[in-house]
This record gives structure tokens, C-alpha cells and sequence, in this order.
């Protein structure tokens, strides 16, 4: 992968709280499943007609499809976080490789980055928020810059923060001898 290598940890306790919230979302989703199929009977009545039956059926289904996703995301995040092999980033001077466990990895060239501190905005572009107007220094110092993938939409900073569950400051100290050399080379570009 090159001469140096940072590698950063994925953090375990991060990815299982999602892994919680998708399971307890799930529950109730099928519960309410469970709840509203199990009234339905298809014969018809005095009180009700299977018309009504089959319509509360097709008007439910995106209840149920919606249960389905969330199982699908719940055992997805347990696998990541029960994945035995190394879940997290792994940068060098020419590729930033996100490792999702069992999920295969995504690989950025360094090269194809738009890396950009808040203070490279204009005033007209929102990225730079207030942030724009910290001294130059405290950026470089405590701030992540901006990373998105040239002609592309993927804001890799963010990618970066998710899987991580670090702050900007954290994950920008570990991680500035790479982006120092990934932003010089783009400066003399």
C-alpha cells in the first residue's frame, strides 16, 4: 500500500449502539406487524367485507416492507461489529481504504480527493459554515478538512467521522502526517 501506513480502528461500542437502535426499531416494526396482520380475517361479515380486508392488507405493506429493512440492517451491523478481522481505515500516501468487515473494503485514491479547510471557501459556498472563520492554524490544528471525491458527491470526511465515532480533533491528530503530505501534493498541483 506504500512506504507509511495509519491504520485507525473502528469503534466497536459505536457500531453496536447502531446495531441496537436498527434491533429495537425492527422489534417494534414487527410487532406492529404482528399487531395488524394478525386482526385481519378474510371472510367476510355483517361488520366488514373482504374488500376492506385486502385493502388494509395493500395499505399495510409498506409497514412490512419497512420491518424487512430493518431486520436486514440490524443483522448487517451485528456482523460488523462480531466481524473478527479488521473493521476501520487504513490510509498511505496514495489510497484511503475503508474496511467494512465482512462487507468487502472501498478504496479512494488520494489522487481523485478534493481536499479543502473551511477557510478555502468562498463565502458563497455553505461548506464552510462558521468554521470559515477560525484562524487558519486552529484548522490545520484541530479540523478534519473537507474531503469529497472529485465528480462526485461522496463526502469522505463524513464516511471518515461515521465509521470512526471519533471527534474531528481525535481522528485530525492521528491523522495529519497523511493528510499534511495528501495536502501538499494537491497545494503544488
Amino acid at each position: 500500500m506504500g512506504d507509511s501506513m495509519i491504520q485507525l480502528a473502528a469503534s466497536r461500542a459505536r457500531l453496536l449502539s447502531i446495531a441496537v437502535l436498527w434491533a429495537s426499531a425492527s422489534s417494534v416494526l414487527v410487532l406492529l406487524c404482528f399487531l395488524l396482520y394478525g386482526r385481519i380475517e378474510f371472510q367476510a361479515s355483517g361488520m366488514r367485507s373482504l374488500a376492506v380486508d385486502l385493502s388494509f392488507v395493500v395499505a399495510s405493506i409498506p409497514l412490512g416492507l419497512a420491518a424487512l429493512v430493518a431486520i436486514w440492517k440490524t443483522f448487517r451491523s451485528l456482523l460488523v461489529v462480531l466481524w473478527p478481522g479488521f473493521v476501520g481505515i487504513k490510509l498511505c500516501d496514495k489510497q484511503l481504504r475503508f474496511y467494512y468487515g465482512p462487507f468487502n473494503c472501498r478504496v479512494f485514491e488520494t489522487a481523485s480527493l478534493d481536499i479543502r479547510y473551511p477557510f478555502e471557501f468562498s463565502v458563497d459556498d455553505m461548506e464552510g459554515h462558521v468554521e470559515a472563520f477560525l484562524p487558519k492554524q486552529q484548522q490545520y490544528e484541530t479540523m478534519l478538512p473537507r474531503m469529497t471525491q472529485v465528480g462526485g458527491d461522496v463526502k469522505v470526511d463524513r464516511l471518515i467521522q461515521k465509521l470512526l465515532g471519533r471527534s474531528d480533533e481525535e481522528i485530525a491528530a492521528v491523522m495529519r502526517p497523511m493528510i499534511e503530505q495528501w495536502y501538499s501534493r494537491k497545494s503544488s498541483e
